[in-house]
């Protein structure tokens, strides 16, 4: 009797397990990340997410309280506070690195909500002082969601803008971090590598 509440028991749990393996992300972002650059070099990111429809809807049958598809600024004080702040315990879904070291920030300033063709979108920028050199360096920007429940993609069409580079000469490429998997090693997040260098001159 024993035994077989042991099977019964055991094969409970595979079934729970295989069900929280195939679970799906509930939210799909587009992400675009802006890096913008001063007489010094890197001053930080702006992050802009484009949300799916479904959770579009949401925050904006919720927050849009008169119902004119455009956020004023109370209706964007009411989002961060209620909708966005929450994800400081997440980091943001934003992780940062200079030359392979982990670049750790503590806030982020100018949110701002948006409405466009019915789709939500959210911008913010991660303030960070990374002085460029007459040699190559390299800044990561990686967003992720750790439990997979937001599935984060750079977007197709701008997934990098550079902002007051004219002075630098800069490069990237959007690679896979295979080092560094989530939910359960399933999901190898991916992330873009900045590269860039003072001018000669």
């Amino acid at each position: 009797m024993v035994k077989k509440k042991i099977i019964l028991i055991s094969a409970s749990l595979l079934i729970l397990i295989t069900q929280t393996l195939s679970a799906h992300p509930h939210v799909f972002i587009d992400t675009t990340v802006t890096v913008v650059f001063d007489d010094e070099g890197i001053t930080g990111f702006q992050i802009q997410w484009l949300f799916d429809e479904m959770f579009s809807s949401m925050i904006i049958n919720d927050f849009d309280e008169d119902y004119n598809l455009k956020f004023n600024s109370q209706e964007i004080s009411n989002i961060e506070k209620n909708a966005f702040s929450n994800l400081k315990n997440f980091h943001y879904f934003s992780y940062i690195s200079f030359n392979g070291k982990d670049y750790p920030f503590k806030k982020v300033t100018n949110f701002s909500a948006s409405i466009k063709y019915g789709r939500l979108i959210y911008q913010f920028f991660i303030p960070c002082s990374i002085k460029a050199k007459k040699t190559e360096q390299i800044a990561t920007v990686a967003t992720y969601d750790d439990s997979y429940y937001s599935d984060i993609a750079f977007s197709e069409n701008n997934p990098l803008i550079l902002r007051n580079s004219d002075a630098y000469t800069v490069r990237y490429e959007i690679v896979q971090n295979k080092k560094n998997p989530i939910y359960f090693g399933q999901v190898c997040p991916f992330e873009v590598k900045i590269y860039f260098r003072k001018k000669n001159g």
